[in-house]
């Protein structure tokens, strides 16, 4: 049997992890000094609070040895693992899953790099639960998964880039992009980094752009939205 393990940055909740037969690795933050352990949806604290007072905010991926543990529980019970990490290029969560990996040479472990996080990774690991749900292997589920990535975009803006920059999200997308006149910066997860996609003068435009993203014919659109 091939079971899933992802990062929390899915933003699966318990009881999707519980019926889709998700193992989740969570990943870790901190507000002003003050950690947090990021674990199901909605179960994460009051952190937004903290960053609307403008509070420095930084980000770490799970360490090898998180990954280690779950892959070696679930193939010491004669599994298979896939394990669905957010993109390469914006953590290095894939790199500590394929570090744990290489641990356990003997054991039939693939990692896949998702090129995408948050609404994006969790369509890809609903995905992925369908088709184990066929009896399928963990490489023949991620031969699937390749060509459903290509078809998964996603589209954000923000009211403050700051968070974004502090937890090294943003690469070469320049800071003194800003929200003042009421711009609003807009964003595509590309190729699995972010770029820079232009500014929206007003929330009307800002709104109007995020749904001109969604591609006609579109069979799942998943909205997040996170403060005022």
């Amino acid at each position: 049997m091939t079971v899933l393990v992802t990062d929390s940055s899915a933003l699966l909740t318990r009881e999707e992890a519980r019926e889709w037969g998700v193992r989740v690795v969570p990943l870790f933050y901190a507000v002003a000094g003050r950690p947090f352990l990021e674990t199901y949806s909605g179960e994460n604290g009051d952190y937004l609070s903290l960053l609307a007072k403008g509070q420095h905010a930084q980000t770490s991926q799970p360490a090898p040895g998180a990954y280690l543990s779950v892959f070696d529980e679930i193939t010491r019970q004669g599994n298979e693992v896939l394990c669905l990490t957010l993109s390469s290029r914006l953590s290095g969560a894939y790199g500590s899953a394929m570090a744990a990996a290489k641990e356990l040479p003997d054991r039939n472990i693939t990692v896949f790099d998702a090129r995408t996080t948050g609404g994006g990774l969790y369509m890809m690991v609903q995905q992925a639960a369908a088709l184990a749900k066929n009896q399928l292997s963990a490489v023949e589920i991620a031969d699937q998964l390749y060509a459903f990535r290509d078809k998964v975009s996603v589209a954000f803006s923000v009211a403050d880039l700051t968070p974004l920059h502090q937890g090294g999200r943003l690469g070469r997308v320049r800071q003194s992009i800003n929200t003042i006149l009421n711009n609003h910066p807009l964003f595509l997860c590309r190729d699995g980094t972010i770029v820079s996609d232009g500014m929206a003068r007003g929330k009307t435009a800002q709104q109007d752009y995020l749904f001109s993203k969604v591609p006609p014919g579109a069979s799942h659109v998943i909205v997040h939205h996170a403060g005022k």
